[in-house]
């Protein structure tokens, strides 16, 4: 049997670090026992104080 670890990343902001945001979600899926392989990251520097779901890039790129 695969298993998948789907990661999504977003930050808003410059100010906000997605790379070091991506080592701890990475850290802490390879601790639940995911190999590199296993995951699967969707990432992206997006506000999405104003969007609705279905605006928000990153979140419909997780879907699909």
């Amino acid at each position: 049997m695969c298993k998948k670890c789907i990661v999504l990343l977003r930050v808003s902001t410059s100010h906000q670090d997605l790379e070091a945001q991506k080592n701890k979600v990475i850290a802490a899926a390879i601790a639940d026992d995911y190999n590199k392989e296993e995951i699967a990251i969707v990432e992206k520097k997006e506000s999405a104080i104003k969007l609705k779901e279905e605006e928000r890039e990153t979140l419909n790129e997780m879907k699909n």
